[in-house]
C-alpha cells in the first residue's frame, strides 16, 4: 500500500500538499489539464524531484526520492527491444541491471503476458502488440511497487489492468480520459498543483450512468446550467473537472445539446465503467 501525505514539491510548476492512497486492484487516474504539471507530479512520485514537505510511504516506511527511483516504474509509450537479444536475454540482462531474482515461474508469466511461445524469439521475429507487451512485461521486472503511465497512447493505457499483482499499485496520469474509460476505478483531478478527491465508478447508485466531463474555462459554471435538470447530479473534481451521474432513462445526447446551447464548451466527456483484468 502507498501512501502520499501531503506530499509537496517547491520546484516550479509546484505540487502542493498531495495526499493520496493508492493499492492492488484498482487502477485510479488523475487528470489535469496542465502537461507541466502532471510530468511534475510523476518525476516526483518517481523520485527524479524531491519533496519540500510531506511523505512517500510504502507499507508503512516512508521512501525518499532516490530510494523511489527503484520503486517506480514509468511505463514507455512503445516497444523498444534489443534487436540482437532473445526473450530470456533481455530478462536476464533487465533482472542482473535491478538485482531482481529470476526463476522459471517469471519468464513464463512474461511469456504469457507477451502471447510468446518461446523465450528464443528475437524482436525481429514478433508481431507488433508482442512487441509492446514484452516491453511492457519486462518494464515491471523487479517487482516495482508502483506502475505508471503517463499520457500514454490508447494501445498502453488498455493494457495497464493487466500489469496488476499483489504487491503492485497502478497509476495514470492524463489530460482525458477517451479510450481509457473502461479500465480506470476512480478519478482524481490535478488543478493547481494540488488534487481533488477521488470519484470512483461504484460512487454511483443502481439505475445511474457516471461521465467525467472537463468544461473549458470562461463558461457559466456547470452546477448552475444543471440545476433544475432532472436526474442530473454533478460533483466537482477540480477547476473545469466534474463527474455526472445519470439516471439511465435520462437521454445523454440531448443532455449535452442543452449543456452546449447554454454556453457550456465541453472539451471530454468520458463514460466511467468497472474494469476486470488478467495479472502479470
Amino acid at each position: 500500500m502507498i501512501t502520499l501525505d501531503s506530499l509537496s514539491c517547491s520546484r516550479a510548476p509546484t505540487l502542493e500538499g498531495l495526499s493520496l492512497t493508492l493499492g492492488p486492484g484498482e487502477l485510479p487516474a488523475i487528470v489535469g489539464a496542465e502537461a507541466e504539471e502532471r510530468a511534475a507530479l510523476v518525476e516526483l512520485l518517481a523520485g527524479y524531484r524531491s519533496e519540500s514537505a510531506g511523505s512517500f510511504i510504502l507499507d508503512g516506511h516512508e521512501i525518499p526520492a532516490r530510494e523511489r527511483r527503484n520503486r517506480v516504474v514509468v511505463l514507455p509509450h512503445k516497444a523498444a527491444l534489443t534487436p540482437e537479444l532473445t526473450v530470456a536475454e533481455h530478462l536476464r540482462l533487465l533482472a542482473r541491471l535491478r538485482g531482481a531474482r529470476l526463476d522459471g515461474a517469471v519468464q513464463d508469466k512474461l511469456l504469457a503476458f507477451s502471447k510468446i511461445d518461446k523465450a528464443s524469439r528475437r524482436p525481429s521475429d514478433l508481431e507488433f502488440d508482442q512487441r509492446l507487451r514484452l516491453t511492457l512485461g519486462l518494464s515491471v521486472v523487479g517487482r516495482p511497487a508502483l506502475v505508471i503511465a503517463l499520457d500514454p497512447p490508447t494501445d498502453v493505457g488498455e493494457l495497464m489492468p493487466e500489469l496488476s499483482a499483489p504487491d503492485r499499485a497502478l497509476l495514470l496520469v492524463t489530460d482525458k480520459l477517451q479510450g481509457l474509460e473502461a479500465q480506470v476505478t476512480r478519478v482524481h483531478g490535478l488543478q493547481h498543483g494540488r488534487l481533488s478527491d477521488g470519484i470512483t465508478s461504484a460512487d454511483s447508485e443502481p439505475g445511474e450512468r457516471a461521465f467525467v466531463l472537463r468544461v473549458a474555462p470562461g463558461g457559466p459554471p456547470l452546477e448552475t446550467v444543471l440545476a433544475t435538470q432532472a436526474g442530473v447530479t454533478v460533483d466537482g473534481l477540480g477547476e473545469g473537472l466534474y463527474r455526472l451521474r445519470v439516471l439511465r432513462e435520462v437521454a445523454v445526447a440531448p443532455l449535452i445539446r442543452t449543456l452546449v446551447s447554454r454556453g457550456v464548451t465541453l472539451e471530454a466527456v468520458t463514460p466511467m465503467g468497472e474494469r476486470t483484468a488478467s495479472r502479470l
